[in-house]
Order: structure tokens, then C-alpha cells, then sequence
């Protein structure tokens, strides 16, 4: 399947296909040992499959990560001005004491 089909699919869907390919897998090679199989290509097939799936869940979760990471710099950068306006305030006091 391409990148572009996994890519519209959703996570829980995506889960699901990465668990029934890993089972393909593990079926195939259990076949290919007892001698059932003889298409060593398919162990290939499904193992970039599998990373195809691997690769869009890793992307999506990047893509989360960069949203929230963006929030909190937001948060930090207005927690550091706070900072600076209160050691501002501190310098003003000690100038009126003196």
C-alpha cells in the first residue's frame, strides 16, 4: 500500500494494520522454515509494510509534539517577561530606599 492510503487512515486503523502485518510476517516465516512457502520475497514485502506503517505513526505523533512543544515555549517566554518586570520592580524599590 503507498504512503499516501496509510497517511488518510487513522491511528487506531493503522495499529490495527501494523498488528495484522506482523502477524503475516511471523505466519510467512513459520511457513517458508516448515516448507510450506518457497516466496522469500513476500518476508520483504511485509517487513517495508511495516515500516511504512511505523514511519506515518511516527510522523503523526512528531507532528503532535511539535504543536505542544510550541505551546510551552509560548508559556515559558511569557514566564521569563514576568521574571524580568519583577526584577525591574525590585531594582526601582532598592533605588527609592536609597
Amino acid at each position: 500500500m503507498k504512503l499516501k492510503k496509510f497517511r488518510k487512515k487513522s491511528k487506531k486503523q493503522l495499529r490495527g494494520d501494523l498488528v495484522k502485518e506482523r502477524k503475516g510476517l511471523a505466519e510467512i516465516r513459520f511457513n517458508i522454515r516448515v516448507g510450506k512457502e518457497k516466496d522469500y520475497s513476500q518476508v520483504r514485502w511485509n517487513k517495508k509494510e511495516i515500516a511504512r506503517i511505523l514511519t506515518v505513526l511516527q510522523e503523526e505523533d512528531k507532528n503532535g509534539q511539535d504543536v505542544i512543544s510550541k505551546e510551552k515555549k509560548g508559556d515559558n517566554s511569557s514566564k521569563r517577561e514576568d521574571k524580568k518586570d519583577l526584577s525591574i520592580n525590585k531594582d526601582e524599590k532598592n533605588k527609592k530606599e536609597k
